[in-house]
């Protein structure tokens, strides 16, 4: 027998390889790529859509194919691993204690086998008393869900937080009724948030399963012979092709045998939230929130998925501020490394414009002339016009606008400076939008004009 593995790196924010959406019908006449003339091009990391990614293996023995409708609960050729760490502090504030992970579902069947919708079974494990959860399913009415809840179970302890989102109590299992038939996957947002009892050293584990109607036997008709003894009955033939007499069939009776229904999971994946400290898990939450906002780019606007990945960063936003940071200087990164975005460096020449040409990093560390009179405060409209997308609005405490961030093509992150009201409304539509613009700055990284020149990245 032999083994053979192969390490598997996503986190390449530079290796542009596949579009953001594939175009077929159905999954069998799906291109194999390479992928050009489809759009832009995205990384393996641009379509992840959570801190991990489940790993499915398929023992592939020849002469043995698999079916196309088995998966890893009824096939011994396939295993699946997914399972997800998100920490939380103690001590920390509300938001900083919330442990989200998004989740998809299988469609759920258009006539239910057992008439009774699919469900997400909730195992809580070990979490504390005053523990609470929210699930938010965009494509789901949680109404609905509620109302079959009541319906489907004797008691439970969900209630509708909007359109879409449940909470509960967590403890113990909790069922959740995914009404609503659905040719695509359902994708959502669990978050769980835990009590400030929590301490520093201790893990929880959450399981969740989604779970249909199946059958077991597909029904069968079977016929029953009775032995009686009779005179003028019809015989039966014996082995040997003459009449028993001792043995007639008295009559034929009709026994249906059509299995039974029953629940079996059909996706499932762990939650582990191990509990440590606010000084020891800051950096990290930085670091991922500015690699969460850098896929958040790419995420198409009109897809199901927007409005789950946005909550996604939000929750993290969150985190990061309830553990003493300040999400609003963490810029998006493929690498995470926020706080070395780049400089702005002369590089001589002129572009096609007729100004000065600046390239987007500059690694003397201030040690260059036009570092240091940068540093100085010259004026800086001398420069190129700063071209990207702006991948973040900026805020102070009071709530009031103070700027932008632009990402230029060279994946580097320029902060630029305003307080300007209609400075925030063309910079959040371009945000909105995810629409090229072209900015000019003065002094200080602050903006002389800006406007939208490319076209809406769709």
């Amino acid at each position: 027998m032999a083994y053979f593995g192969c390490w598997i790196d996503i986190n390449q924010p530079n290796d542009l390889r596949f579009p953001a959406r594939l175009l077929g019908t159905t999954p069998s006449n799906l291109p194999d790529g390479p992928f050009q003339g489809t759009g832009p091009l995205l990384s393996i990391q641009q379509h992840v859509r959570s801190l991990h990614q489940c790993l499915i293996v398929e023992i592939d023995l020849d002469g043995q194919t698999i079916p196309s409708w088995a998966d890893p609960s009824t096939s011994d050729k396939l295993a699946q691993r997914n399972l997800t760490f998100v920490g939380v502090p103690n001590p920390g504030v509300a938001d900083s204690r919330v442990a989200p992970q998004t989740l998809q579902i299988r469609p759920t069947p258009p006539v239910p086998l057992d008439d009774r919708p699919d469900e997400l079974m909730i195992a809580w494990g070990n979490v504390p008393t005053g523990t609470r959860a929210s699930i938010y399913l965009p494509t789901v009415d949680a109404a609905a869900a509620l109302d079959w809840a009541h319906r489907m179970y004797v008691s439970n302890r969900l209630w509708l937080v909007d359109r879409h989102t449940l909470a509960c109590e967590a403890g113990g299992v909790t069922f959740v009724p995914i009404p609503g038939a659905s040719d695509v996957d359902h994708v959502g947002l669990m978050a769980v948030e835990l009590p400030p009892t929590v301490h520093k050293g201790e893990r929880y584990s959450v399981r969740v399963r989604q779970l249909t109607g199946a059958r077991y036997g597909a029904g069968r008709q079977v016929e029953v012979a009775k032995n009686v003894r009779g005179r003028g009955a019809a015989g039966v033939r014996d082995a040997v092709g003459g009449i028993s007499p001792e043995v007639v069939l008295s009559s034929f009776e009709s026994a249906a045998h059509k299995g039974f229904l029953y629940r079996r999971t059909i996706g499932a994946f762990g939650l582990e939230i191990p509990v440590s400290t606010k000084a020891a898990m800051l950096a990290d939450e930085e670091r991922t929130l500015s690699i969460l906002r850098h896929i958040e780019q790419s995420v198409p606007f009109e897809t199901k998925w927007w409005p789950v990945f946005k909550r996604y960063v939000d929750l993290f936003t969150g985190r990061v501020a309830g553990m003493g940071g300040d999400p609003t200087l963490v810029v998006a990164t493929g690498d995470g490394d926020w706080k070395h975005p780049g400089r702005w460096h002369h590089e001589g020449g002129h572009d096609d414009d007729g100004h000065d040409r600046w390239h987007d990093e500059c690694r003397c560390e201030g040690r260059c002339d036009e570092c240091r009179r940068d540093e100085q405060g010259d004026d800086h409209a001398r420069r190129g016009p700063l071209i990207g997308k702006v991948v973040a609005l900026r805020y102070d405490h009071f709530g009031d606008f103070t700027g932008f961030v632009v990402e230029t093509a060279h994946d580097v992150n320029v902060v630029v400076w305003s307080n300007e009201r209609p400075v925030e409304r063309l910079a959040r539509q371009a945000w909105v939008a995810r629409a090229i613009v072209r900015v000019r700055l003065l002094a200080g990284d602050r903006v002389d004009t800006l406007s939208v020149s490319g076209q809406v990245d769709d």
